[in-house]
């Protein structure tokens, strides 16, 4: 039975390395077709630029200079590190965590899903959110989606900054090695909008998800990148 235990395991190891694989050759086409059309894109609106009040530059990622902010996409090659190291582990538990970060994600554009005491009014996508991080430190978002009059469970994009190293707090999902410093605490109140502030609750560890994944850039590319 250990016999038939190891071949099974092994099988499963050369199925899910073929598997990353593929992602990974997919992301690097799909990365190599977006910095093609953003460069033509440039190219076009620097014939036509207008003076404007945007930020004249951001960091370099790989001598590329981005045209906007991107530092939380770029996160997700802490997603494919961290999914490297689980793999390397060779057991039956740290493949379940590498799918796990492959489909949910852990570092790219979190989310918090939170539940909010009372009914909302009506609330637009991108309403700013404001609140109190784990760490004391005040949290910006954003509403994820319109939510109807009488909402009670919202969904909050995070927002991120300019720089990459410290680009967000809150880095969940199914990661291995979670940092809620960031996050929104537990429980406490939150400014929607201009609708004044509402007491909510959630979970840090259980209610912060990830948006932007490995297996996201790699099913949605062709679509993305190329149709």
């Amino acid at each position: 039975s250990d016999n038939k235990s190891a071949k099974r395991n092994k099988r499963t190891v050369s199925i899910f390395l073929k598997n990353i694989t593929d992602i990974m050759v997919s992301f690097s086409t799909a990365a190599t077709c977006l910095f093609a059309l953003v460069s033509a894109a440039d190219a076009s609106l620097r014939s036509h630029q207008q003076p404007s009040h945007r930020r004249l530059s951001y960091e370099l990622i790989a001598g590329y200079e981005p045209r906007s902010q991107v530092t939380s996409h770029n996160a997700i090659d802490l997603d494919q590190e961290m999914l490297e190291t689980q793999i390397a582990l060779g057991t039956d538990n740290s493949f379940e965590k590498a799918k796990a970060i492959y489909t949910d994600g852990a570092h790219s554009k979190p989310v918090a899903t939170v539940t909010v005491s009372s009914g909302l009014f009506a609330v637009p996508s991108g309403t700013p959110v404001t609140g109190t991080a784990v760490n004391g430190d005040q949290v910006t978002g954003t509403t994820a989606q319109d939510y109807a009059a009488g909402a009670t469970t919202i969904k909050i994009v995070y927002d991120t900054t300019d720089v990459q190293e410290s680009y967000v707090g809150c880095q969940v999902g199914a990661s291995t090695d979670p940092n809620t410093d960031g996050c929104f605490a537990g429980s406490g109140t939150l400014t929607i909008g201009t609708q004044g502030t509402y007491e909510y609750t959630y979970d840090p560890l259980t209610n912060n998800s990830n948006e932007r994944t490995l297996q996201g850039f790699s099913t949605q590319a062709k679509e993305k990148m190329h149709d």
